[in-house]
Order: C-alpha cells, then sequence, then structure tokens
C-alpha cells in the first residue's frame, strides 16, 4: 500500500517509528493494522509478535535490510511497515526486493514451502509516486499493482491450458491514506500519538473476536 502527504517531515517519520515500532507501542500497532488491512467483523487482529528487523541475505551481493516495522501474528502471517520520506524513484523494486527478502527467510534448512506464510509489505511514503495521480484515491491499487508486478512473471502449464499468474502484493488504501493524512500533519509528536493510539485496539474489540479464528 502507498500513500503521499505534504506534510510528512523527518520528525514525523521518526515519530511513526517510535511509536509502532516499539513493545509499549503493540496496542497502538493493532489498531492501526486493523484500520488499514479492515479484516472482517470477528476477525480482527488482537495481538501481534515484533520481530527482529534486520534482514541479512545469503546472496544478492550481501545486501541486507533493515526494516522499518516487522510484526508477526498469531497465524504466522508477517506484517512489514515501511516509512519512505525521500523519493529515490526506486520504491517500486525496493518494495518488492524487502517483500521477496522477508518472504524468503521464513524457511530454514528442511522446512518445506508449505510452511511459507503470508507476507503483507504496507508502505507510507512523504512523495507522490504515482505520475499525475495527486489527490486520487482510486485507481491507486490497480496503478500499484501494476506497477510492482510489471517486475514479476510466473507462468504455469496445465495439460494444454496455459496460465499466467501475477502476484497480488497489495491490498485496499483508501483507509491508509486517510490514517497518514491525520497522522502525518498532527503537529506534535504528542498529537500523533493521539491519534495512533486512539485507533480500535484490542481492548475496542468485542469479546468474539479475540476467541474467533483470524484471517491473517
Amino acid at each position: 500500500m502507498f500513500s503521499a502527504f505534504k506534510g510528512i517531515n523527518r520528525t514525523n517519520d521518526y515519530a511513526f517509528k517510535r511509536i509502532l515500532g516499539s513493545e509499549e507501542g503493540k496496542e497502538a500497532l493493532v489498531g492501526f493494522l486493523n484500520a488499514v488491512l479492515k479484516p472482517p467483523p470477528g476477525k480482527e487482529l488482537t495481538t501481534v509478535e515484533l520481530m527482529d528487523r534486520e534482514l541479512d541475505p545469503e546472496y544478492l551481493l550481501d545486501r541486507g535490510a533493515r526494516l522499518d516495522v516487522l510484526a508477526k501474528t498469531a497465524y504466522g502471517t508477517l506484517l512489514n511497515v515501511e516509512v519512505q520520506v525521500t523519493n529515490r524513484y526506486d520504491i517500486d523494486r525496493r518494495t518488492l526486493f524487502y517483500w521477496a527478502l522477508l518472504y524468503g527467510s521464513q524457511l530454514n534448512a528442511g522446512q518445506k514451502f508449505i510452511d511459507l506464510r503470508k507476507t503483507i509489505t504496507i508502505n507510507i511514503l512523504g512523495f507522490n509516486w504515482f505520475t499525475g495521480a495527486e489527490g486520487r484515491i482510486e485507481g491507486k491499487v490497480e496503478m500499484a499493482q501494476e506497477a510492482i508486478c510489471k517486475y514479476l512473471e510466473a507462468r504455469f502449464g496445465e495439460a494444454s491450458l496455459g496460465l499466467q499468474k501475477k502476484v497480488q502484493l497489495l491490498n485496499k488504501l483508501e483507509s491508509l491514506d486517510q490514517i497518514m493524512n491525520k497522522i502525518y500533519l498532527a503537529g506534535s509528536l504528542d498529537d500523533a500519538r493521539a491519534i495512533i493510539e486512539g485507533m480500535p485496539g484490542t481492548k475496542d474489540l468485542p469479546e468474539a473476536a479475540s476467541k474467533s479464528q483470524g484471517v491473517f
């Protein structure tokens, strides 16, 4: 998911990572993820485990990565939240690179591919990545999918039927746009914290939600 805001600055960039990437901010992180991912009623996230943010690939020229926020759900889904302030004109490739490293890092020697779990990346941008799309919300999902998937192609053959499958990496971003617009226009760290902590967390979810099977 992607978003762009004129009010973003390095102070709020730091505040965002500080609030959502720490143990004391876990409740706020859960609320943020539920607000962005919009799981169906009764399937909301109730808790996440914060993970080591360092990725150390064994190849690819030893080009590692340090993620901003990395968490895992009770069902093993990996959730990565990235904040990019400066436009380096490579966010599409960067996103796919980080996602691939994270997805592949799940397996150790002897493990099977079926053990791989869903991996979700959420990107918060301080610039307009979509050419001519400033202020536009509808259509960004398709634009982002097209931009990412042009670097990824998989072909499968089944009897005489040829299939081409492009991986869907992104979810709806309307909620993310609205949330980040409030956060990055906050006048202070306290204001940003108040906005994030005001999102529904585990304590605000119906009791049944914590007992039901989730989707992430």
